[in-house]
């Protein structure tokens, strides 16, 4: 997922960590990904200690991985080396600006050749001794956009991509006082976690209880994406017919760089 190649005084070494962003400019809001690698042709043994950057300005979500560092080869400046995935995460920048990622600090036992000796049979062979090496990445910058100013009034935060909502009732014919439930559902890829609350015209009689909220959320390298769920509690207090007007819902579409409205039907 790298976009670039930052520069980093050690990438000459013969063992490195490097933080990879797949984008370094974005909008307020839109996410990105940061994955910490460690370059490695010395022999890494192991890893004795480690800081992970500071994401200060960033909402995060870790992406799972393996518990073990599963080593892949890859050419670095005409040099092959075994890297490790250390740690991916989604951000999402909170203001706009010029948001700094702090370096990764990273502790680790390698090999290093000592020289030569004789084997059983007489043959040269070479010696290795175990080292204690600190390395420190490059700290990373990532331009964040404002978003636009000519906001919707039904826009409270949102930011992706192929959004959409529905509205549905579990029934529409009830007696007073009996209870209905009301799912708002807002789909689609980007900070869908975020989105704390949306905009509903209740009848003024209905007794409205605050919505039960339910993540449906996958973080993987295609990002953040899935659905939220926001589930009312409704009581009509008088008899007669009513119409839940439709609900607005607005996002800024990184595609196409606007914002974006949506409305569910209305419900009578």
């Amino acid at each position: 997922i790298e976009a670039s190649t930052p520069s980093v005084s050690d990438e000459n070494d013969d063992i490195f960590v490097r933080i990879n962003l797949n984008k370094s400019t974005v909008y307020q809001g839109e996410q990105l990904i940061a994955n910490i690698k460690v370059y490695d042709r010395m022999g890494l043994k192991s890893l004795t200690d480690y800081k992970f950057p500071s994401y200060t300005g960033f909402w995060t979500q870790d992406i799972e991985s393996p518990g073990n560092i599963s080593l892949q080869r890859e050419n670095v400046n005409g040099k092959l080396y075994q890297t490790g995935l250390l740690k991916q995460t989604i951000l999402f920048p909170q203001r706009s600006g010029n948001l700094i990622i702090t370096p990764f600090e990273l502790e680790c036992i390698v090999q290093k050749k000592a020289g030569k000796r004789r084997n059983f049979f007489g043959d040269y062979v070479d010696t290795y001794v175990d080292i204690n090496k600190k390395m420190k990445s490059s700290a990373r910058s990532v331009k964040v956009l404002p978003l636009p100013e000519n906001k919707p009034a039904s826009f409270n935060g949102a930011v992706g991509e192929n959004f959409s909502i529905s509205a549905i009732v579990d029934r529409d014919n009830i007696k007073s006082n009996e209870s209905i439930t009301l799912k708002v559902k807002i789909s689609g890829s980007g900070n869908i976690k975020l989105i704390d609350e949306i905009t509903v015209n209740f009848p003024n009689t209905f007794e409205v209880f605050d919505p039960k909220i339910n993540n449906n959320i996958e973080n993987s390298l295609a990002g953040s994406k899935g659905s939220k769920t926001f589930e009312y509690l409704l009581i009509p207090r008088e008899q007669g017919e009513y119409t839940i007007p439709q609900i607005s819902f607005s996002y800024f579409d990184i595609i196409s760089k606007s914002y974006k409205t949506l409305n569910t039907k209305e419900l009578k």
